[in-house]
């Protein structure tokens, strides 16, 4: 058996919408700075106005 521990990195962001700056939000998030994508819950998007650009699928690995 195999037991991993991944430690959790808490900062404070900001994610703005480009095609409209105006429109920025500050909060905490979990940061993983091996990522190679950005996922964000659905409310922010919206508060963003963010727009779809791209779909992609994943699988996110199971940790027993």
């Amino acid at each position: 058996m195999v037991s991993i521990t991944l430690p959790s990195r808490i900062e404070k962001i900001k994610v703005t919408n480009f095609k409209d700056p105006s429109k920025s939000i500050e909060r905490e998030a979990v940061v993983d700075t091996g990522a190679t994508m950005s996922v964000l819950p659905m409310d922010l998007i919206q508060k963003l106005g963010l727009e779809r650009i791209d779909e992609v699928s994943v699988r996110y690995a199971v940790i027993v």
